[in-house]
């Protein structure tokens, strides 16, 4: 998937007349930094970056948490910072309504000049009927309840478990035999090549 970076725009955008429930809550672009930074388009059409000052905690071996024992970055101050680039991004959301009826995959093309909005274009505005979609979701969890069933059985627990995991050992070893062989017949043939 990469990396990319958030996107909330206040500007008013071209939607169809018709969005079926379509509610925007930020968007996606990997067309910035895609650095996991924050941007924010504003009413005017100005393009914003959110930075921040940060601080680095030092863990404690003892703590009773992940960050307490590891530690954490905290912000110390933020602060938005006008992005003036000319560019073209294409920003993008996807949302999986389970509790409605479709799901939905929305695409703009936004043309920047010095950080200020020239031309918007919706790209893709596709609204698909989610019933399958939540169906197999459905039939997935069954699957991993009945998995689970399976896995906590004392059979399961005491024979098929400690037989896979001999057959992964032994098969582990012949794979790394094979690649220690194959790395050696490599410089064999590099060797012997004129």
């Amino acid at each position: 998937m990469g990396m990319f970076d958030d996107i909330v725009c206040k500007y008013p955008l071209p939607f169809p007349e018709d969005t079926k429930g379509y509610i925007p809550n930020g968007f996606q672009t990997k067309d910035l930094d895609s650095g996991l930074d924050c941007y924010e388009i504003r009413e005017d059409g100005t393009l914003w970056l959110r930075e921040c000052e940060r601080e680095y905690t030092e863990g404690n071996p003892n703590g009773k948490t992940f960050s307490e024992k590891f530690g954490m970055v905290k912000v110390i101050k933020d602060w938005w910072t006008h992005v003036k680039k000319t560019t073209t991004i294409r920003m993008y959301d996807y949302q999986n309504n389970d509790g409605g009826v479709y799901d939905y995959w929305v695409e703009f093309e936004i043309v920047f000049i010095d950080g200020v909005i020239d031309k918007i274009k919706l790209i893709k505005f596709e609204i698909n009927d989610n019933t399958k979609r939540k169906e197999l979701h459905k039939q997935h969890i069954e699957e991993l309840k009945k998995q689970k069933v399976i896995e906590s059985a004392i059979f399961y627990r005491l024979i098929i478990k400690p037989y896979n995991r001999i057959i992964r050992f032994i098969c582990g070893l012949i794979y790394k035999f094979g690649s220690f062989l194959i790395a050696k017949v490599w410089k064999l043939e590099r060797m012997l090549i004129i």
